[in-house]
């Protein structure tokens, strides 16, 4: 069985199309064809790691980040907001509190609002 195949193509691509035909000897039907079992061939043999090749390994940092992510991402949050860290003594984890004065006053500021 076969199926009929329409595509608008622009002037570049129809100009390769005839340069493939006069140089192949070949139709317009069987450069498509060839055209696309080709790219079927290129893309169906790439694995999935292929894809990501490029950004696999891309970023550096420290050799254990992947054992202490947690901690490096406290301490860059500590840098870029306005937080407050202490050390739990009893579970030795790093608790993050964010300083009340902000959620203070709009918690206030709601309340003068709502009051009639």
């Amino acid at each position: 069985m076969t199926s009929r195949l329409n595509a608008r193509i622009d002037r570049e691509l129809a100009r390769k199309v005839a340069y493939l035909r006069e140089h192949t000897q070949s139709t317009t039907t069987e450069v498509v064809k060839a055209s696309i079992e080709a790219m079927f061939e290129r893309v169906s043999r790439q694995r999935p790691l292929d894809l990501l090749a490029d950004f696999v390994g891309c970023a550096s940092g420290d050799s254990d980040l992947s054992q202490n992510y947690k901690a490096e991402l406290t301490q860059s949050l500590a840098r870029k907001a306005p937080i407050r860290l202490r050390q739990d003594a009893s579970s030795r984890r790093t608790i993050v509190k964010k300083i009340g004065k902000r959620k203070s006053f709009a918690q206030n500021t709601r309340k003068r609002r709502a009051q009639p």
